[in-house]
Parts: structure tokens; C-alpha cells; sequence
């Protein structure tokens, strides 16, 4: 009867025991996982200074464009093509650089790009001529900071994080504008060289600083195994080509098992043929770069994602490359006040992707921000279109439009990275990017000519139209998010 008794008090004490283990062990991991947490965010914090020298540098030249190009009495329409050139070159350099970015690693990228940034402005500086402006423009297809960056924070961020991580990202490049455009028009007021040669130096120090990110998990030789494996996804078109590649490849075994000695015309005939294949075979596999590109770009959600991305910033990207112009023709600023108006906009990114993003992109779905967010931009650009008369009134109707443009770009880049794999999330933010670097190809020209032709509300009537295309495609089913 004792032993009884005993063994029942011990089950007792056990269970009582048992939801204290448990509870000790739930406090153990949410302590290690918010350790884990601080601990990566200490990590990425040179990767958000670097972000931020490279946009304040960027934005440093954004008020000295316009003035310098009517110092070298420059047209409206030629301003307008020399952005589409630095929007097309940035568009080639998109498309080569996402697989280079799997393979070699977003870090490396990130300084080639501050590298090209800091060459740019150095050439600037020196421009004397129109035709030195559009030399100026060439190292942009080096220019892939945004991508980098976002490469290197999807990289090093869980599915949890990413989308927060992401928004610290737009608030350092909104810091930099807070900051870059003010002293740049200040600069500018002052000597145009001095704005731009200020800008080289912030580049090239961000270049220098490079070394200080610390290592990845993942090392080059896995990014190497990552980037030759990565081109055979799950998909019926790659499953079709790795098995033609293996065939090919038997049957050349098979025929160098079978070749004649030395000195024998079918054997040397054979060997020739051999070698033709597989000179075939290296023609083949510069290909596979783009094929993994297309292969990515159709996996579900890629293709839906990337059209959402384009029908919303176009018509942003039609008010970012030729803001500063606007701000100078129509509004008549001098180069001070247009940095002030320019900084504006860089205190309204802080604040939208500091006490914004974060909450709305957990309270909502991604159709749910596409679709509220996608109404309000119709409603921000229709009201722009309407504040032609007064500069105060143009700076009050652009914070709704930062608000839902920049919730629409930063949820529907998060998105993207989670529908693919891993090992192509570098290839996916470069097809995201190159799809705005066509934006930007095309904006600066349609900009300039809807703003001599029709006047200053022509913008805004197009940014409402393109964005009540995206709301009906998005609400129909057409686009998926």
C-alpha cells in the first residue's frame, strides 16, 4: 500500500511539474529567438549604411540634373531622353546581373554599384557639354543598388522578417532623401561641381566600406553549386532539358567508348564530331542564364507579381525622374527650395515605411492592400492633377500617394521573394528590377512630352488611369497576388 501511495504522489508531482518544463521551454526559445533576432539586425546594420550613403549620394545630384543641363543650354525633351538612357542601361544591367547576383553573391554587387555611382558623379562634375551629360549616364548599367541591397536582405532574413527588414530599407533611403536633396540644392545654389564631386566622394567612401559586411551563411563555392543547380526547378521545361543534356551526354560516352586507335579516318571522324558537340554544348549553356530567368519568371505568382509591379510604378516613376524638372519649370523654385520640396518626399518615406508598412502588411492580405491602396492611388493622382495652381497644394496631395504607392511596392516585393525558392530570389528581384528599369526607360520621355503638350495634370490623369487598370485586373482575377 505505501509503494502505491508513493508511486500515485509522484505521477502528482510529475504532471504539476510538467507545464512548468513546458512553459520554461516556450520562454527559453521566444528568449532565443528575439536574441537571434537582435543579433541579425546587428549583422544587416552596415548593409542599411551602406543603403544609405548610396541614396544619399543619389540624391545629393537629384535638385543640380535640371539646373546643369540648362547651364549647357539643354532642351526639355533632350533632359527627357538622357533619363530614358540611364533607365535603359539600367534595365540591361538588370537583366545580366540576377544570375551573376545568385552566383557571386548580392555583396560584391553592392560595391561594384557604389563603385559606378561614385564614377558618375565624378563624371558629371566634369561635364562641360550636353553630349558629357549622356556620357555621365553609362556607368548605370552598373548602378544596382536597389537590387543589391534587397538581394543581400532577402539573403539574410527569414520569411517573418523579411518584410520588416524590407521596410527599413525604404526608411534609409527615405532618410537619404530627407537629407540629400536639401544639401544637394544647397550645394547646387553654391557651385555645380562642388554638388556633384560631394556626391562622387560619399560613393566611393561607401565603396571603401564594403569589406565591413559580415560574411553570409552561405560562402561563394555554395553560391556556385546554388547557381549551377538552381536552373533545374521543379519545372516541366527544366526537367525536359536536363534530360536531353543527359541523353546528349550518354550518347558522347558511349561513342568515345567506341572510337578507333590512332591513325583510323572513323575514329578521328568520330572524334571531330565530338568535339562539335561539345562546343554545341558550351553554346548551349551560355543560354542557361536566360532560360532560368524565364523559367522563373513563369513559376505561379511571378508573372502576376511582376505586371502589379509595372502598372504601379510607372506612373510613380513618371513623377520620380523628372520631379526636380517639374519642380523648376513649372513651379519656378530655385535649386535651394526644390531640395527643400525634394526632402519632403524623403520625410514622408520615413514615416510610411517606419510606422506603416510593418502594421498594414500584417493586418491585411496582399490582395487586400492591392485593392484599398490600389483605390487610394487612383483618388491621389486625380487630386494631383488638380493642384497645378500652388506648390502647397502639390506638396499635400503627394503624402497620400507615398503612402499607398510605397505599401503597393514594398508588399509586392516581399511577395515575390517568397514565391520562389531560395537560390533564385536574386534572379526574381533582378526580373522585378529590370521590369522598373523599362519603367524608367520609358517615363522620363512620356513625362516630358505629356508635360509640353498637355500640361502639368496630364501626370496626374495618367498615373489615376494606370492605377485604375491595376485595381480592376487585380479585383477581376486577371492578376493574382
Amino acid at each position: 500500500m505505501l509503494a502505491r501511495s508513493r508511486e500515485k504522489f509522484v505521477q502528482q508531482c510529475n504532471k504539476r511539474r510538467a507545464p512548468q518544463k513546458v512553459t520554461s521551454t516556450r520562454n527559453n526559445e521566444s528568449r532565443s529567438g528575439a536574441a537571434s533576432t537582435m543579433t541579425q539586425d546587428r549583422k544587416l546594420a552596415v548593409v542599411f549604411v551602406l543603403w544609405t550613403l548610396y541614396m544619399l549620394a543619389s540624391s545629393l545630384t537629384a535638385p543640380l540634373m535640371p539646373y546643369l543641363w540648362g547651364a549647357l543650354n539643354g532642351t526639355t525633351h533632350g533632359y527627357g531622353i538622357m533619363m530614358s538612357e540611364s533607365g535603359a542601361l539600367q534595365l540591361v544591367g538588370s537583366l545580366l546581373s540576377g544570375p551573376l547576383i545568385d552566383r557571386f553573391g548580392p555583396k560584391l554587387w553592392l560595391g561594384v554599384s557604389l563603385a559606378a555611382l561614385s564614377l558618375s558623379c565624378a563624371v558629371t562634375g566634369l561635364a562641360s557639354a550636353t553630349w558629357m551629360m549622356y556620357v555621365s549616364r553609362l556607368p548605370a548599367i552598373l548602378e544596382l543598388g536597389p537590387l543589391s541591397t534587397r538581394a543581400l536582405i532577402a539573403e539574410r532574413t527569414s520569411d517573418q522578417d523579411r518584410v520588416r527588414m524590407l521596410g527599413y530599407v525604404g526608411a534609409c533611403m527615405g532618410a537619404a532623401f530627407a537629407v540629400g536633396p536639401t544639401l544637394g540644392g544647397w550645394l547646387t545654389q553654391r557651385s555645380y561641381r562642388l554638388c556633384a564631386w560631394s556626391a562622387a566622394a560619399l560613393a566611393f567612401l561607401g565603396f571603401a566600406a564594403i569589406p565591413l559586411i559580415p560574411p553570409g551563411a552561405r560562402t561563394r563555392s555554395q553560391r556556385q553549386v546554388d547557381g549551377a543547380s538552381s536552373v533545374l526547378l521543379p519545372d516541366p521545361v527544366t526537367l525536359q532539358v536536363a534530360a536531353e543534356a543527359s541523353a546528349a551526354t550518354s550518347a558522347v560516352a558511349a561513342r568515345a567508348a567506341s572510337i578507333e586507335p590512332a591513325g583510323s579516318l572513323v575514329g578521328s571522324r568520330d572524334m571531330r564530331e565530338d568535339s562539335e558537340e561539345i562546343m554545341q554544348s558550351q553554346v548551349h549553356d551560355r543560354w542557361t542564364a536566360i532560360r532560368h530567368m524565364w523559367i522563373t519568371f513563369c513559376l505561379p505568382g511571378v508573372r502576376s507579381l511582376t505586371m502589379i509591379k509595372v502598372l504601379v510604378g510607372f506612373p510613380l516613376s513618371m513623377m520620380q525622374t523628372t520631379l526636380s524638372l517639374l519642380l523648376q519649370k513649372h513651379y519656378q523654385l530655385a535649386p535651394e527650395a526644390n531640395g527643400y520640396v525634394m526632402s519632403w518626399f524623403g520625410i514622408l518615406f520615413v514615416l510610411v515605411q517606419s510606422l506603416a508598412v510593418g502594421p498594414i502588411s500584417k493586418r491585411l492580405s496582399v490582395q487586400q492592400v492591392m485593392l484599398a491602396f490600389g483605390w487610394g492611388g487612383v483618388l491621389s493622382f486625380a487630386g494631383l492633377a488638380l493642384c497645378g495652381f500652388s506648390i502647397w497644394a502639390f506638396v499635400a496631395a503627394m503624402a497620400p500617394l507615398v503612402l499607398c504607392a510605397l505599401l503597393l511596392e514594398t508588399v509586392t516585393t516581399a511577395q515575390l521573394t517568397k514565391v520562389v525558392p531560395s537560390e533564385s530570389q536574386g534572379t526574381v528581384l533582378a526580373i522585378e528590377a529590370s521590369m522598373f528599369g523599362a519603367c524608367t526607360t520609358v517615363a522620363p520621355s512620356v513625362a516630358t512630352w505629356l508635360f509640353e503638350q498637355i500640361g502639368f495634370s496630364s501626370l496626374g490623369v495618367a498615373g489615376s488611369t494606370t492605377y485604375f487598370v491595376m485595381v480592376c485586373l487585380v479585383y477581376l482575377g486577371v492578376l493574382k497576388c
